[in-house]
């Protein structure tokens, strides 16, 4: 089963990956983002003028805030993109699960109703014959 899942799953996600991100950028937020940014390291410059190791330490903390800032606008900028990728991936699930789940079975070893493969006869047509004599 699992053999049989794998390609499938492999494509699925291989389509996703292809497929064309929406613009994963609000400029809006990103412009929210930025004044915040500059409102911080302004406050920096302000609270830390002759400590150059606390400014740093603030300048710091203000950039790691904004890359948090972005992130979220990000985010909120995609998710209706993975919303929509997500309810694709559910489709072909779907669609696999009808119609990939119909192949045929192999019978277990010892069906009654499968007749057993006849012996191998030595001769021309056997693909063990050159390598007997070994």
């Amino acid at each position: 089963m699992r053999r049989r899942l794998a390609p499938a799953i492999a494509v699925a996600v291989l389509s996703l990956a292809a497929a064309p991100v929406a613009a994963a950028e609000d400029p809006e937020a990103l412009a929210a983002c930025a004044t915040d940014f500059d409102r911080c390291t302004a406050r920096c410059e302000l609270s830390y003028r002759d400590d150059a190791a606390a400014k740093a330490g603030c300048q710091a903390a203000c950039a790691a805030d904004r890359a948090v800032c972005e992130a979220k606008a990000g985010y909120e900028a995609a998710k209706p993109w993975v919303a929509e990728q997500f309810r694709n991936m559910q489709r072909f699930f779907e669609g696999f699960s009808e119609k990939g789940g119909q192949a045929p079975q192999i019978p277990p070893p010892g069906d009654p109703e499968v007749a057993p493969l006849p012996d191998r006869q030595d001769g021309p047509d056997d693909p063990d014959a050159p390598y007997k004599d070994i």
